[in-house]
């Protein structure tokens, strides 16, 4: 698949995905995201992902799988439902380089989860926003996350299910409820 290595996307309007099934672009290292994505303030609706059939330790979910120096910025998420086994997370599941950036975004009403698969995929790194930002020079910053809730096997947060703290600036969290094992 193409990896939009160094473009830019701009999101124009406010997409309403009604629930349709949606697969994560980049959803794993072999297919990783290494563009930019601007979402200039629009908002995507209805986000529905359920990767929990995928059970090997590189596969991650969220509007965005795997991130390589990308950056995803300016969007508003509402409504999402995000079910996978590792590195889940509503705009992104794992950010892997330093260069990628989380800036901005916004969801709400979000219901993320993480489910226990195998040694691999054992329902771990799961947050609103990101799953997995705990590599060094990753940023996930002036984010929030709204009335939602994140249920895991562990590694979960509001924010982020796993991260450096350094790596986290600026985000918010309110009516985020974490359930985790």
């Amino acid at each position: 698949g193409m990896s939009f290595n160094k473009e830019t996307i701009l999101l124009t309007v406010d997409v309403d995905l009604k629930n349709a099934v949606w697969t994560p672009v980049g959803q794993t290292g072999a297919t990783q995201f290494k563009g930019t994505f601007d979402g200039q303030g629009k908002t995507i609706s209805n986000l529905n992902i359920d990767a929990t059939a995928q059970t090997g330790a590189n596969c991650s979910s969220g509007l965005f799988g795997w991130l390589n120096a990308a950056t995803v910025k300016n969007v508003n998420i509402a409504g999402a439902t995000v079910k996978g086994n590792h590195n889940v997370g509503v705009i992104a599941g794992y950010l892997e380089t330093a260069g990628c950036t989380i800036e901005a975004c916004q969801v709400t009403g979000a219901s993320v989860e993480c489910h226990v698969a195998n040694s691999d995929a054992n329902g771990d790194k799961c947050g609103v926003i990101v799953g997995h930002a705990g590599n060094a020079g990753v940023v996930v910053k002036d984010c929030t996350a709204a009335n939602s809730t994140v249920t895991a096997g562990r590694d979960a947060g509001q924010i982020a299910g796993a991260a450096k703290e350094a790596n986290v600036t600026g985000c918010s969290a309110t009516n985020v409820t974490v359930t985790a094992n």
